[in-house]
C-alpha cells in the first residue's frame, strides 16, 4: 500500500473544523496553492470512516482538474478505487455513473446545464417544463472553484442549488470566493452551502439588506446597476461567512520563494497606433451615448486590447483577422525568452490569435512549445501539462481561462503575460499556477507583464493589480480619455 501524503498543519486544521460538532456543510476558502483538494479528501476519508462506508459523492469542478481529483484521492486516502470520472458524451457519462463499485463521481460544471439525463431531466408542471435532478441519491456534493456558481440567474447555479437541496453534506472550495469586491458573489455559493440559512434564498432580498445601487435614480436610458456593499457591511459579512468557512492565504501558511512582478513597457507600432486611436475615438463616442450599457462597452473595449496585442478583427461578415507586421509585443517576448534559455516558462495569452505569434517566437529561438487552450479536449490538456512539467517542452502557451485553474505548474519559475483581459478571476488563478506549494524548488518566481504604454492595456493591468472591478473602471475611463 502506498504511503499517504501527510497534511500540512493548516490543511489538518481546516479538516478538523469542517467535521467538528457534526457539521454537514463547510467552505474551504483557501488561496490557490494551499492544498484545499487534499484537505477536502481528508474530510471525505473521515466521513466515510464515521459512516462505515463510502458515501455516494458528487464532485463538480473545472474540466481540466477532473483527472487531478482522481490522482489526489490516491495521494491522500485509500479511496481512489471508488472514484469514477464522468467525461465524454452524455450517454457515456450515464454508463460511467452505473459502474459497479464506484461511489465517488467527478464531473465538470458543463454537466449542470448541458448533460440532460445525467444530473438533471425535465418534467412538465402545468404548461411549463422545469428542470429537476436525476435521483441518483447523492449524499455528499462538493463544488470545486465555487465562484463559478456565483450568478444566481445562471442555469448551472440553479441546478447546483437543486442538487444541494437533496444532499446531506455540502462543501464549497474556492481560492477566490469574492471577485466583485463587494460580496455579491458569495450569495449564490452560500445558497448552495447552507440552503440559504445565512443569506437567504433570494438575491433581491440579499441586495436590499447588504448593498446599495450607486446608480439608483439614473435616467432609465442610461441606467446600469452598480451595487456596492453598505458602509461597514464587509465586517459583518465576513463574520457570517467565516462561521461556516475557513480562509487560508499562502502568506500565512507556506514558505514560498519571492514572487517578483515586473512590467515590460512597449510602444505600439505606427500602424497599431493609428487603428488604436480610431477605435478609441469610437469607444469614447459610444460611452457618451444614452444607450450605453456596461456589457456592450466591454465588448467594444475588447477590440482595443486586441489591437494592442497585435491584431484586429474587422467588422465584416467573415470576421476577418488582420495581424500587424512588426509587432512590438512579439519582439519583447523574444527578448525575454532569449534571456531565459533553458528555463521552463509559461506564456499567458487571452486571445487565440496570439498563439501563432508566440509559437513563431519560440520556433525562431529553438524553444519547444506546447499549448493549453480552451479548444482542446480534456485528454489533450492533460497531455500538454504532462509534456511541460515532466517532458522536454520548455514553453507552455496557455490561456488563463483554460489553464489558470487547478493546474500545478511549479516547474516554471517564469511566467509572461503576452495579453490579458478584464477577468480578475483568471488573473488571480493564473498567478497561482506556479507560485504555490512546491515552488520552493526555485529561488524566486518571476511574473512579467508585457504592456502597451498609454493604452487601455495599461489601465486594465493597473486595475487588475489593485483587484478592482475592471468593467466598471472602463466605464469611468472615458473621463480620463477626454482629458488626454
Amino acid at each position: 500500500m502506498t504511503e499517504l501524503r501527510a497534511l500540512w498543519a493548516h490543511q489538518q486544521r481546516e479538516a478538523d473544523r469542517a467535521l467538528e460538532d457534526g457539521r454537514t456543510h463547510y467552505g474551504l476558502l483557501m488561496e490557490q496553492g494551499t492544498g484545499k483538494t487534499g484537505a477536502m479528501i481528508d474530510i471525505l476519508r473521515r466521513l466515510y470512516t464515521r459512516h462505515g462506508r463510502p458515501l455516494k459523492t458528487l464532485i463538480i469542478c473545472p474540466q481540466i482538474v477532473i483527472k487531478n481529483w482522481e490522482e489526489e484521492f490516491g495521494y491522500f486516502s485509500n479511496c481512489q478505487k471508488y472514484v469514477q470520472t464522468l467525461t465524454g458524451t452524455t450517454p457515456r457519462r450515464i454508463a460511467q455513473i452505473q459502474t459497479p463499485g464506484k461511489h465517488i463521481f467527478v464531473t465538470n460544471f458543463e454537466a449542470l446545464h448541458s448533460c440532460k439525463d445525467l444530473l438533471w431531466t425535465t418534467k412538465t408542471r402545468g404548461k411549463e417544463e422545469i428542470r429537476v435532478p436525476v435521483p441518483h441519491g447523492w449524499e455528499v456534493i462538493i463544488v470545486d472553484e465555487s465562484h463559478r456558481i456565483s450568478s444566481p440567474s445562471a442555469q448551472s447555479t440553479k441546478m447546483a442549488w437543486k442538487l444541494g437541496d437533496k444532499a446531506h453534506y455540502r462543501y464549497i472550495l474556492s481560492g477566490t470566493p469574492v471577485l466583485d469586491g463587494v460580496g455579491g458573489d458569495i450569495f449564490a455559493q452560500f445558497r448552495f452551502l447552507d440552503l440559504g440559512t445565512t443569506f437567504g434564498t433570494y438575491i433581491g432580498a440579499f441586495k436590499r439588506e447588504w448593498m446599495v445601487d450607486m446608480n439608483a435614480g439614473m435616467p432609465s436610458v442610461r441606467y446600469f446597476p452598480d451595487w456596492k456593499l453598505k458602509p461597514g457591511g464587509d465586517v459583518q459579512l465576513n463574520e457570517l461567512i467565516y462561521r461556516k468557512a475557513g480562509r487560508v492565504e499562502k502568506k500565512d501558511c507556506l514558505t514560498l520563494p519571492p514572487l517578483v512582478m515586473k512590467q515590460i513597457k512597449i510602444e505600439l507600432s505606427s500602424e497599431q497606433r493609428r487603428h488604436y486611436d480610431e477605435m478609441k475615438h469610437a469607444l469614447i463616442t459610444y460611452l457618451s451615448e444614452d444607450a450605453c450599457v456596461a456589457q456592450t462597452a466591454m465588448t467594444k473595449a475588447l477590440r482595443l486590447l486586441q489591437i494592442t496585442s497585435g491584431f484586429m478583427k474587422l467588422e465584416d461578415d467573415e470576421g476577418t483577422i488582420v495581424s500587424f507586421k512588426g509587432n512590438p509585443r512579439a519582439a519583447a517576448l523574444a527578448d525575454i525568452l532569449a534571456d531565459a534559455r533553458g528555463v521552463k516558462t509559461i506564456v499567458w495569452a487571452v486571445f487565440k490569435e496570439n498563439y501563432r505569434a508566440i509559437a513563431d517566437v519560440c520556433t525562431k529561438l529553438g524553444r519547444k512549445a506546447t499549448f493549453l487552450t480552451g479548444e482542446q479536449t480534456h485528454d489533450e490538456k492533460v497531455r500538454a501539462v504532462t509534456d511541460f512539467c515532466t517532458g522536454d517542452h520548455d514553453t507552455l502557451i496557455a490561456n488563463p481561462g483554460a489553464g489558470g485553474t487547478g493546474v500545478n505548474l511549479v516547474e516554471a519559475p517564469l511566467a509572461v503575460w503576452y495579453s490579458r483581459n478584464h477577468r480578475l478571476e483568471h488573473r488571480l488563478q493564473a498567478l497561482a499556477r506556479n507560485h504555490r506549494g512546491g515552488s520552493d524548488m526555485h529561488d524566486k518566481v518571476t511574473n512579467i507583464d508585457i504592456v502597451a504604454e498609454s493604452t487601455l492595456d495599461e489601465h486594465v493591468l493597473s486595475c487588475l493589480d489593485r483587484k478592482e472591478d475592471v468593467a466598471q473602471a472602463i466605464l469611468s475611463w472615458r473621463a480620463q480619455l477626454l482629458r488626454e
